[in-house]
């Protein structure tokens, strides 16, 4: 693949085990490039959040990792859902409007089910912070394409709106968004991308939810993204608490989006 994006080294593996490891144990030798991207037709040993492993099989989905300069630490927090607002907003130009949620922190949903996710890591330094980025994306999977631990939950772009451009024509168009969207991180512009991620995830005010975080569970109502890119949580008990990692499960019967994995 040969995005065609100025200013950003693109290296492109027919497979690997993970394009998060690869560029991570490249990241040294890759600092003077930055940004950096990554990205493979098949991941043996894909990565998601908590550990968990992202199914990647040949020639289905687009698996990329991309590596830049944060100067900014404030806006840190803000990474993952800045990443995954730009995934949204793209996928949304196939699939319409009012089909695409942004799930706090990292997952896109069409039509409930995982179509894409977002694994962020960073690394601070005396100047800011190193991230990288992972994304992968659902293109062209038939239901048999997912194992049987998926075939509820995850979905992809060809089943969910029978739309899905090439994995080249979406790279491109995804990183040329997020150059714009590291800018915006980089100049503090978080009124306007805190508008854009609570369009996609105000879905998650309908209902109540399960928050997790270690043996933490906390039970309650999503209120929101703060200014600094926390979840908002009303607790039954009607205490404010705000986080900045763990794990949604919206709890009502009635909601079509539960833990994605």
């Amino acid at each position: 693949m040969k995005p065609k994006v100025a200013g950003i080294r693109c290296v492109h593996l027919a497979t690997c085990p993970s394009t998060q490891d690869y560029l991570s144990n490249h990241l040294d030798e890759w600092l003077p490039r930055l940004p950096v991207c990554v990205t493979a037709d098949h991941q043996s040993g894909g990565r998601g959040r908590e550990n968990r492993s992202w199914h990647s099989p040949p020639g289905l989905g687009l698996y990329l990792s991309w590596g830049f300069r944060l100067r900014q630490k404030k806006s840190l927090p803000w990474v993952p859902l800045a990443v995954g607002v730009v995934v949204a907003e793209l996928l949304e130009t196939y699939c319409g409007k009012r089909t695409v949620r942004l799930k706090w922190p990292n997952d896109v949903l069409i039509k409930g089910r995982k179509v894409a996710g977002i694994l962020s890591e960073s690394r601070l330094t005396p100047e800011g912070a190193i991230c990288i980025c992972g994304i992968g994306i659902n293109l062209n999977h038939l239901e048999t394409d997912f194992p049987p631990d998926l075939a509820q939950s995850a979905t992809s772009m060809r089943l969910s709106c029978n739309r899905y451009p090439s994995p080249e024509t979406l790279l491109t168009l995804t990183l040329n968004r997020l150059t714009g969207v590291v800018d915006d991180l980089e100049k503090q512009r978080i009124r306007g991308l805190r508008a854009r991620v609570r369009r996609f995830t105000s879905w998650m005010r309908s209902g109540n939810m399960e928050f997790h975080q270690g043996k933490n569970r906390h039970q309650g109502r999503f209120k929101g993204i703060a200014t600094d890119g926390g979840m908002i949580l009303v607790t039954k008990k009607g205490k404010k608490m705000i986080f900045y990692s763990g794990e949604v499960e919206m709890t009502d019967p009635g909601n079509n989006s539960t833990t994605h994995r």
